[in-house]
Order: structure tokens, then C-alpha cells, then sequence
């Protein structure tokens, strides 16, 4: 009987884990009652002896669940890192267009921008489709083309087509 019951302390606990704005809160809060008077912040006026040691249990209760809180979304931190690093490795502005790529580009939107393009029959001989072949895996890489049915047939996705077209206006300008 007279042993003190502490059965709220999960459930105290549970809600704490759920509103991390409160803990937020308490934390800075107590943080600052605590260690505003010691940093010389006159504005604000040093808590009271017999509380105090109550307050430095809210601070360090609240902190630790700021702090066990942003431990987790430190493990979510590689995967976002892998996604982010994922997109600039297939960014253009990293990694720019070859003239060989940009060549099939233009062919390609010449051809059948909308519709897959067989490269053998762009192919004027094994070598250029050798090349063809070469310049496609690094276009499907930065997601400007898709293969089709099997890997001879490409087509543009909408932003290989926007390029697509670009160098086609290019080569029409570069012979007027």
C-alpha cells in the first residue's frame, strides 16, 4: 500500500512519443528557465530554488525525446541521401549529352519521335549501330529513351523528345 504506483509513466510516455511539438516545447522551455539567467539574458529571471530540480527533470525528459525522435529520422537520412544522390546521377546537368547521344536524339525524333524506333534500321552499318547501341544504354540511364520489345527498339520519353527536337532544329539551322 504504501508503494507508489507508476503504471501512468508508459502512457505519460506514449503521449509524449506522439506530440513531439510538446516536447519540443517543454524542452526549450525548460532549457531556457534553466540557462537563461547563466547566459546573462536579463530578461529573464532565474526559477525559483524549490523548483528547479523539477524543472531539470522536465528538461531532460523532453530532451531525451527530442533526442531519441531525431535519432530516428537519422536512419531515414541514407535512404533519402541514395534517392537524391540516384536523380543527380541521372541529371543532364552532371552528366551532358555526348555528340553521339545527341545524334540518336535527333534521329530517333526524326524518325518516329511517338513510336518505337528499330536503331538497325537507323544503323547504316555495324559500327554506327555498335555506337547506336552504346549511346542508348547511357540514354536510358538519364531516362531520355526506353527500350522496347528488345533492346534494338528505343523510344523517346517526353523529355528525350524535347531534346530530340532541339537538335533537330539545330541541324536545320547549322545548314541554312
Amino acid at each position: 500500500r504504501g508503494i507508489c504506483k507508476l503504471n501512468w509513466i508508459p502512457d505519460f510516455i506514449k503521449q509524449m512519443e506522439i506530440s513531439i511539438v510538446v516536447a519540443c516545447s517543454a524542452f526549450i522551455a525548460t532549457s531556457v528557465i534553466l540557462f537563461g539567467p547563466e547566459l546573462d539574458l536579463t530578461f529573464i529571471k532565474p526559477a525559483p530554488e524549490n523548483i528547479q530540480w523539477f524543472l531539470t527533470l522536465i528538461c531532460i525528459f523532453s530532451g531525451s525525446i527530442v533526442a531519441m525522435r531525431l535519432l530516428q529520422l537519422l536512419q531515414h537520412c541514407p535512404r533519402v541521401a541514395r534517392r537524391i544522390s540516384a536523380k543527380l546521377n541521372t541529371s543532364l546537368f552532371l552528366h551532358p549529352l555526348t555528340d553521339k547521344e545527341r545524334h540518336l536524339l535527333g534521329l530517333v525524333a526524326l524518325t518516329k519521335p511517338n513510336l518505337s524506333c528499330d536503331l538497325r534500321r537507323l544503323a547504316e552499318d555495324e559500327l554506327q549501330l555498335l555506337e547506336f547501341l552504346d549511346s542508348r544504354d547511357s540514354l536510358v540511364k538519364k531516362g531520355l529513351i526506353t527500350t522496347a520489345l528488345d533492346d534494338h527498339f528505343v523510344k523517346l520519353t517526353k523529355p528525350g523528345r524535347n531534346i530530340g527536337h532541339s537538335e533537330l532544329i539545330g541541324l536545320v539551322e547549322k545548314e541554312n
